[in-house]
């Protein structure tokens, strides 16, 4: 279980997407092939947290405005290729929760339930992808519902549970 939690940490997403955009900046694709010297990582995961919780819109204003702060001369396509990264590495994320969630559900034969989603993740951005993968993988368990919760402990989930029983 470890091993699955940590393939959809917001940490290891993070360090995925930067990884990915680094590349992109040494092949000369984004921010015209220079790294800015006022983004360093934390500054970068502070930038992809802004367009995760903003699903940035057609502009990213708020994307824009972090990037000013910063002295980031980003141009349309600079805030386009951050934003389809961001939404690769939630979407890849989303996939493997929705597989987690079906290899469970097909494990316990429960075509009928809730399933809540606890913790600090971002993923709860994510759960109408994360329904949709779960419903193209088990297109017969057509009453399955997800639900976030993020208090985050034990505790807060079994509330939930009894909420949502």
């Amino acid at each position: 279980m470890c091993r699955f939690e940590k393939l959809i940490s917001d940490v290891y997403l993070i360090d995925i997407a930067w990884r990915i955009c680094i590349a992109m900046i040494a092949e000369g694709i984004l921010f015209n092939g220079k790294l800015p010297s006022t983004m360093d990582k934390a500054t970068f995961v502070t930038l992809l947290n802004c367009i995760a919780d903003n699903k940035c819109d057609t502009d990213c204003e708020a994307v824009k405005m972090f990037l000013d702060k910063l002295a980031v001369q980003a141009t349309a396509s600079d805030l386009e290729l951050l934003k389809k990264v961001t939404s690769l590495v939630y979407q890849r994320a989303a996939k493997f929760v929705a597989v987690g969630i079906a290899a469970i559900l097909r494990e316990i034969k429960e075509q009928r339930c809730t399933v809540l989603m606890t913790g600090s993740s971002r993923l709860y951005l994510w759960l109408e992808l994360i329904q949709s993968n779960v419903q193209s993988l088990l297109p017969e368990y057509n009453e399955v519902n997800l639900k976030y919760d993020d208090r985050g402990t034990l505790f807060g989930a079994a509330m939930s549970r009894s909420v949502y029983s």
